[in-house]
Parts: C-alpha cells; sequence; structure tokens
C-alpha cells in the first residue's frame, strides 16, 4: 500500500514550487527586505507579490520585523535546503527527459533507416 504524504507537506511542496513564491524565498536568502523591495528586485507588483507573501507568511516560512518591517525567513538553512534540492530534482528531471527525447529520436531515424534499406532491398530484387 503507497504511503501519501500529510497534506500540510503537500501545501509546502506547492508554495515552492508557484513562480512568485519562489522567488520571494530565493531573494530573502540573499537578504531581509521590505515587501517594496521586493517587487522592484523581482519586478512584479505589489497586487501580484501580496497573495504570495501572504501564503509563505501564513505557512510560517517568512515573518516580518513589524507591520511595515522587513520580511526574512523564519528557517533559513531548511528553506535553504529544500530550494537547492529542488533545484537539483529540477535539473535532474531535465536530464532525464532530454535522454528520453534523444532515445526517440534515435529510434525514429533507426526505423527510418531500416525502411530505407528494406525499400534498397526490394528495388534490388
Amino acid at each position: 500500500m503507497t504511503e501519501h504524504p500529510p497534506e500540510d507537506d503537500i501545501s509546502l511542496f506547492r508554495l515552492f514550487t508557484g513562480q512568485e513564491t519562489r522567488a520571494v524565498l530565493e531573494a530573502l536568502l540573499e537578504r531581509p527586505m521590505r515587501q517594496k523591495e521586493l517587487c522592484v528586485q523581482l519586478g512584479v507588483s505589489q497586487q501580484i507579490l501580496g497573495p504570495a507573501i501572504r501564503r509563505l507568511t501564513s505557512a510560517g516560512l517568512v515573518v516580518r520585523d513589524s507591520p511595515r518591517g522587513k520580511l526574512r525567513l523564519s528557517r533559513f538553512d531548511e528553506i535553504a535546503g529544500l530550494l537547492e534540492l529542488e533545484a537539483k530534482l529540477s535539473s535532474d528531471i531535465q536530464k532525464d527527459r532530454e535522454k528520453r527525447a534523444e532515445t526517440r529520436r534515435r529510434r525514429i531515424q533507426k526505423r527510418r533507416m531500416s525502411g530505407k534499406a528494406a525499400q534498397e532491398d526490394r528495388r534490388s530484387a
């Protein structure tokens, strides 16, 4: 029987896969900063970034020093490790996709070549 991860783990994983939330986490790895600074650094509006920051704060990954203060990572080492792991997994997945695509290309090329060889055999017979 397959064991499924708890819903909390799935929700946390989704946070790491969201484009805006991931960008916020990566930016805050560098240093704590205010929401407006994040918007400028990431090149997005506060309306786009606001929901991502709310999701991260409600998950306990990001905290504010004060109501309008700087945002910082609450579990720096864990988040850094998870982002590194996610990057490695993404890289491995991409390499695997490229390898499978190359295998398909070779198979197709081999079929074409065997088809041409069969046509040549029929012509010479």
